[in-house]
């Protein structure tokens, strides 16, 4: 098969989760001899291979520099979140033209959109491969396609209402949760040939060396309010045990302000190998978010190192766990996420490793291999029946 995949962010340029599939992805068929190429952008042109995947980076003026302000979580001008929001609900001509000769071009079997592309043109991009006539699959990764909100004011329905005139150039769809699909299903966007394939770790699951172990509670993500960080930086400033750690590694506009609060360590974005040894040492991983999550790897991410984690009953996050309580709070609810918290900070050695064994034992259906296969099994799907 030849595939293109469209990513605005490609490693090593990492904002979310969404980066990292596309990586397993893109290598993981690569490793099995499919021809796999990644378009992004960057403020560089550039042509290369990495990990057995082509990747070829455009530059996009404007676009670029709204690339790297949002790959840095810096804020975008009046002007520069004005021209964002143009280029994706808009086409441009330009890039339409230059799209549709480069898929006419390579002569791809199909394309993949892993993410919302914003820094990439999306209504360009859409629109260039159903001219091309090339089955388009669109990944449901966030609720973004959904809601609409500029200079503090809603726009949704009349967003929605662009994106389904759109929704039209895509082909089918995926999503890592039932959650998100069936989200977006409430309003009218739905395709014939929808299918989930949950998100995977890049590591095999371990068991950990409790020895080793800090009294820590970790948080790796954006450190913004959405993402549950206010409410657990609170929590945990009540927390009974007072010789716990809490670590937030991550990047947001809440960093400066938690930065001054007592026994709160705050770490950068790291390679994931460094980010998978912190992981094994903290006590409990926590994904506190308040906002509608696709899926939630980290937590399969802390599994994987050999450390239990919990989440916010937030999205699809209660599905990774298969509704297991002991593991999802409320979302925002202070006492929940502290009782939880608290429980696997305390528990004895024995316990805690029955605990992690078994949710590693299910959690194996997030492997790597199993997640490549399955995307795999569902592009074979589409180009049969594509071409029959």
């Amino acid at each position: 098969m030849k595939i293109l995949i469209f990513t605005p962010y490609y490693y090593p340029n990492i904002v979310g989760g969404a980066e990292i599939s596309t990586q397993i992805i893109a290598e993981g068929l690569s490793e099995i001899g499919d021809d796999i190429q990644v378009l992004t952008v960057g403020n560089e042109k550039s042509v290369g291979f990495l990990n057995g995947v082509k990747v070829i980076t455009i530059k996009l003026n404007i676009l670029s520099k709204i690339w790297e302000k949002v790959l840095k979580s810096q804020k975008l001008s009046f002007k520069e979140k004005i021209l964002s929001n143009k280029y994706c609900l808009f086409v441009n001509k330009r890039l339409y033209n230059y799209y549709m000769n480069f898929i006419k071009e390579e002569n791809f079997d199909l394309v993949l959109i892993n993410s919302n592309i914003d820094c990439l043109g999306r209504a360009s991009i859409w629109k260039a491969v159903s001219d091309c006539d090339k089955p388009l699959i669109l990944t449901f990764r966030d609720p973004l396609l959904l809601y609409k909100k500029i200079f503090g004011l809603r726009f949704d329905p009349l967003y929605r209402f662009i994106i389904k005139r759109q929704f039209k150039w895509i082909s089918f769809i995926a999503a890592p949760s039932k959650y998100m699909i069936n989200l977006y299903k409430s309003y009218g966007f739905t395709k014939n040939q929808s299918k989930i394939i949950c998100n995977a770790v890049d590591i095999d699951m371990h068991l950990c060396q409790f020895n080793n172990k800090r009294k820590m509670i970790l948080y790796a993500g954006s450190i913004c309010e959405k993402k549950g960080v206010l409410t657990l930086v609170k929590v945990y400033e009540n927390l009974i045990a007072h010789d716990v750690i809490l670590e937030l590694i991550g990047r947001g506009d809440l960093t400066d302000n938690i930065n001054e609060k007592q026994n709160i360590l705050i770490k950068n974005w790291m390679e994931r190998n460094e980010l998978y040894k912190e992981m094994s040492a903290a006590k409990v991983v926590v994904l506190p978010s308040e906002y509608p999550e696709a899926f939630g790897r980290v937590i399969i991410e802390a599994i994987a190192c050999g450390t239990l984690a919990i989440g916010s009953n937030a999205g699809g996050i209660p599905e990774i766990f298969d509704g297991d309580e002991r593991y999802i709070f409320k979302a925002g609810n202070e006492k929940d996420l502290f009782d939880k918290m608290n429980r696997i900070i305390l528990l004895p050695e024995r316990e805690y490793l029955d605990e992690l064994t078994n949710l590693q034992i299910k959690f194996e259906k997030y492997g790597k291999q199993y997640y490549v296969n399955q995307w795999k099994k569902y592009f074979e799907e589409i180009i049969i029946s594509k071409n029959s």
